[in-house]
């Protein structure tokens, strides 16, 4: 953890305070930030030695005439344009090199720096594991290490996890509510239909119940043999005209299907690891684009990581991210020179909590990019974190090096995917950049509404389009206490701005509203420290009303300084329409489950004879209706005579 000293180095002009200062720096491990004269974060690194990695920026000679820094001659022209904007400087010192790797990747997600490389998928991934040392074990699904040694786990599952589980049990005969179903001691309906052999009742012996889980456990193995006979039970239901039920399986198999999409890697038997490949796009023959070839530009500004998990000789799962690599003026990409952020930041993504399941060894598309002050940061940090040494070693030379052709035609074939599904809201993304003057192409948006009726059951909304679609694993919902709308939206906005440690800022926000509530977002980024890019959409007003035709509504698009008045057929305007509209719906739906269940526990208050009064100054003394449920009337009553006394 980091230890309480602190320094702030304030430098508007080089000389002869920032001179001062480089020379008083910590000679300890930590993290430094720099801030650029309007107090925007620019970078965030960590050092093994802060002195000398800060001072290794700056040129040793400065000028007393010199009214900005002068960056080293071995800075990359990226890098060297942001020294020359390096305003202050603040470090945190920390105890060890592995401690300032985690810190600096929290500050990263947290602040969004300008000129840091931001991945975003940094969840951790599901198993399936099972108990071995029960008598009649069950799948699980788990993201940490539960059990003893006698649990075994399968994984890890990007997506699909679910899926996978509920094909077991509806496949093989195993139990299916553990571990209650077995502790009840009678068969149960899943025993009726011939979903389980009723263990709770001794119908099945421990041996024999083992070849059922062995059987399963063989089927989970084998995805091609999983799918196929999820194929069969389809085509079984159809042919029964059981067509809803055969459509579970549809989209289940359509759900699972990715698990065989990659070319099968010759490997050898019993061998487990770990792939990270970063894919980076042929460079442009020329960096001059015109405002029409504006999205071709930032499509070769985008790489791709590949993460492939290798297990007992196979490819168990694999998953992907699309990453923005910046440029910089009139040189282009600098990729490479990016790609030990991006490889140190995907491990400490990956490996910073305890693995279920631990790789033999992580595989490294091209390991020469990590300094060695990096590698052995990160080797500290695995064999902290996952309890035993792993190696790194890479994949473009040694006896991995056969792998790399396929490794990359699988990136570069899901890069252009993912291309081809987004290309129409890519292109109109990029000229909403234009239009509006956003700082940054907004790959991830996040959209915000609030919904209520008449101060009552206030809740908000936020949804998340990220990378060309709808990423409903990301969508929050809030429970909101104030009544008005201003201060639900600042409730809403500040509560996700506090967690921006865990759920990186997006590059857009999108509000229901005009001006004020830019403002509002635009003072709760300020104190959080990031930088997000904020528009507002309000609904087009005609006599003083919303103006809600579906098809011909000119919203009004609003940024802190212009206001956009676009056609209603301007795609521009319909991609913002869509999305308000879809956290329009999801708010008002959760609104309306909010209601239900108010009135739900209002009534069921009220079966115990309490009046409309009694039942709304108990809620408000109890602090919810869990509070009252198992509580007589008697004693509810005694408790809103305890709320009035003095």
């Amino acid at each position: 953890m980091p230890e309480s000293t602190f320094v702030q180095v304030a430098s508007p002009t080089i000389s002869p305070t920032l001179a001062h200062t480089l020379s008083t720096l910590p000679d300890k491990p930590g993290i430094y930030q720099y801030y650029d004269s309007s107090g925007r974060i620019l970078y965030v690194g960590k050092a093994k030695i802060l002195k000398n990695r800060i001072k290794s920026y700056f040129a040793l000679t400065q000028t007393k005439q010199q009214n900005t820094p002068i960056p080293s001659p071995n800075c990359s022209p990226r890098i060297a344009l942001m020294v020359r904007q390096i305003a202050r400087i603040e470090t945190i010192v920390v105890e060890s090199e592995s401690d300032a790797l985690i810190l600096e990747n929290s500050f990263i997600k947290q602040l969004k720096p300008k000129y840091n490389v931001l991945l975003r998928d940094d969840k951790t991934y599901p198993y399936i594991a099972f108990d071995m040392g029960l008598d009649f074990p069950v799948p699980f699904i788990t993201r940490q290490v539960k059990g003893g040694k006698t649990t075994r786990y399968f994984g890890p599952y990007p997506s699909g996890c679910r899926e996978l589980v509920d094909s077991l049990l509806e496949l093989f005969a195993l139990v299916q509510r553990a571990p209650s179903c077995v502790a009840k001691g009678r068969a149960c309906l899943f025993y009726q239909i011939n979903r389980c052999k009723a263990p709770c009742e001794h119908k099945i012996t421990k041996e024999a119940y083992k070849e059922i889980v062995d059987s399963a456990i063989g089927t989970l193995k084998s995805p091609n043999l999983l799918l196929k006979l999820l194929k069969q039970k389809m085509h079984t239901l159809a042919q029964n005209l059981q067509f809803e039920e055969a459509g579970v399986y549809r989209d289940r198999i359509k759900k699972l299907s990715h698990l065989q999409t990659l070319c099968v890697l010759d490997l050898a038997k019993n061998v487990s690891f770990d792939i990270v490949y970063f894919y980076i796009p042929e460079p442009p023959e020329s960096n001059s684009v015109d405002s029409g070839d504006f999205i071709k530009a930032h499509e070769k500004s985008q790489g791709l990581l590949l993460w492939l998990f290798i297990r007992e000789g196979k490819i168990v799962s694999y998953t992907h991210e699309i990453v923005r690599i910046q440029q910089s003026p009139n040189s282009g990409l600098e990729a490479d020179s990016q790609l030990g952020e991006i490889y140190t930041q995907a491990l400490i993504n990956r490996y910073t909590k305890p693995l279920p399941l631990i790789p033999e060894s992580v595989i490294i598309g091209d390991i020469s990019c990590l300094s060695q002050e990096q590698l052995n940061s990160l080797h500290e940090l695995l064999s902290r974190t996952q309890g035993r040494k792993i190696p790194l070693q890479s994949l473009s030379k040694g006896r991995h090096a056969k792998f790399l052709p396929i490794v990359r035609e699988n990136a570069k074939l899901l890069l252009v995917q993912a291309r081809q599904e987004s290309a129409q809201d890519s292109r109109t993304l990029a000229r909403l950049q234009e239009l509006l003057g956003l700082e940054t192409l907004p790959d991830t948006i996040e959209v915000f509404d609030t919904s209520h009726h008449g101060g009552e059951n206030c809740v908000g909304g936020m949804i998340v389009y990220a990378q060309g679609k709808f990423a409903k694993e990301r969508y929050r919902r809030y429970k909101l206490e104030n009544r008005d709308e201003y201060g639900q939206m600042r409730e809403m906005l500040t509560r996700r701005a506090l967690s921006f440690d865990k759920e990186s800022p997006p590059d857009l926000w999108l509000l229901d509203g005009g001006r004020a509530q830019i403002a509002l977002a635009k003072a709760i980024l300020e104190s959080s420290g990031a930088h997000v890019d904020v528009i507002a959409l309000a609904k087009e007003k005609r006599d003083a009303k919303a103006y809600r035709a579906k098809g011909k509504a000119r919203d009004v698009i609003y940024t802190s300084t212009e206001v956009f008045r676009l056609e209603s057929s301007d795609v521009r305007l319909q991609f913002l329409q869509k999305l308000r509209d879809s956290v329009h719906h999801y708010a008002i739906s959760y609104h309306r489950r909010s209601k239900t269940s108010t009135l739900t526990q209002k009534n069921l208050l009220k079966e115990k004879g309490l009046s409309d009064g009694q039942i709304a100054r108990a809620l408000a003394f109890a602090g919810g209706f869990e509070a009252l449920q198992d509580k007589s009337k008697q004693e509810i009553l005694e408790l809103i005579r305890q709320s009035k006394r003095p």
